[in-house]
C-alpha cells in the first residue's frame, strides 16, 4: 500500500521509491511492482536511453484505488487501539 502513496503524485523511478521505502529489499519491491503492473494498476515506462531510465506511475484503475486506501488508512488509525491491531509506522506520509 506504501506504493500506492508514494506514486499518487506522479511517476517515480525505481531509486526515488527505494529511498522513499528502506525497509523494502529491492527484490521485494521489484516484485511488487511486476505484480501491480500485472494487475493493470501500474504503469512502467522505459526510456531508450544509456543507461536505462524507467519510472512507474498509476494506471487510472490504480488512481481509483487511492481514495478506498485513504479510507483504510483513516480507519486503521481511528480503531488501531481498539482492534489491537499493529500500524506500520514506516508508511507515515500523510494521506488525508
Amino acid at each position: 500500500m506504501c506504493i500506492f502513496l508514494h506514486l499518487r503524485n506522479g511517476a517515480l523511478r525505481f531509486n526515488q521509491l527505494q529511498k522513499r521505502l528502506p525497509f523494502v529489499t529491492p527484490k521485494m519491491l521489484t516484485q511488487q511492482l511486476r505484480d501491480l503492473e500485472r494487475s493493470n494498476l501500474l504503469f512502467r515506462k522505459i526510456y531508450p536511453v544509456i543507461p536505462p531510465h524507467v519510472e512507474s506511475s498509476l494506471t487510472e484503475y490504480g488512481k481509483v484505488f487511492i481514495p478506498i486506501l485513504k479510507t483504510m488508512c483513516q480507519w486503521g488509525k481511528t480503531f488501531s487501539n481498539t482492534c489491537k491491531i499493529t500500524i506500520d509506522t514506516s508508511c507515515q506520509e500523510k494521506v488525508i
